[in-house]
């Protein structure tokens, strides 16, 4: 079954059909091109970042309460919340 694909801009498209559009290169389905592959790797290690990216955001929004809290109340942020916020805020600073 042949399929087609086209890397622009660090990015794969690909697809099938009887037709190949123009600017697409055709392959053979089982016998992907190295570079296609290679550009699927780098693609899914991307949006991997960014899945992790997001977690590590999600947690300091989450958490943000505490701080109203201690804010309002005095009482003190868990020193487990803190530490995990400051691996947080370091894993965003790194890597965006």
């Amino acid at each position: 079954m042949k399929a087609f694909y086209k890397i622009e801009d660090n990015k794969a498209q690909v697809g099938s059909g009887v037709i190949t559009p123009a600017g697409f290169t055709e392959y053979e389905i089982g016998n992907e091109p190295v570079e296609l592959v290679e550009a699927l790797k780098v693609e899914a290690a991307q949006q991997e970042l960014q899945a992790k990216l997001a977690e590590a955001q999600a947690y300091l929004t989450s958490t943000d309460w505490y701080f109203a809290r201690q804010a309002d109340t005095g009482e003190e942020v868990p020193e487990e919340v803190k530490a995990k916020r400051a691996e947080a805020r370091t894993f965003i600073q790194e890597n965006r």
